[in-house]
């Protein structure tokens, strides 16, 4: 028995029914494409500050990040996410950007640093 007499489409999805697709993101730390609810997002506010964001919808430049800390690091010691995100981490930033990724509440967004300087909205 054919695809077509089963009611099937050309994907093998019944007909009239429409495939769904996963948006997928890349990693900065292990370079690995995977599914956007999977990773979590890294934000640089148009003001300057960094969140952790896990619902992916807050407004500036973002980065994503598997949800562990060994990407973290990687992505840190490659300098990355610093590219990514076209502002400088520094140490402490880096350390509290850490804890904020380990201890992530589940769906608030998370401060991670302090303002940067300027006013404008881009990186110094």
């Amino acid at each position: 028995m054919g695809w077509r007499r089963l009611g099937l489409g050309v994907r093998g999805v019944p007909k009239g029914q429409k495939v769904k697709k996963v948006p997928l993101r890349i990693c900065v730390g292990c370079q690995e494409v995977k599914p956007k609810k999977e990773l979590i997002r890294v934000v640089r506010s148009p003001e300057g500050e960094l969140l952790v964001d896990p619902t992916g919808k807050k407004a500036g430049r973002g980065a994503y990040i598997c949800p562990s800390v060994e990407c973290l690091e990687k992505a840190l010691k490659g300098k990355q996410l610093e590219r990514s995100l076209k502002v400088a981490i520094p140490p402490e930033l880096a350390d509290s950007l850490r804890t904020a990724i380990q201890t992530l509440p589940g769906g608030a967004l998370t401060k991670v640093g302090q303002k940067r300087g300027g006013g404008n909205g881009r990186p110094s």
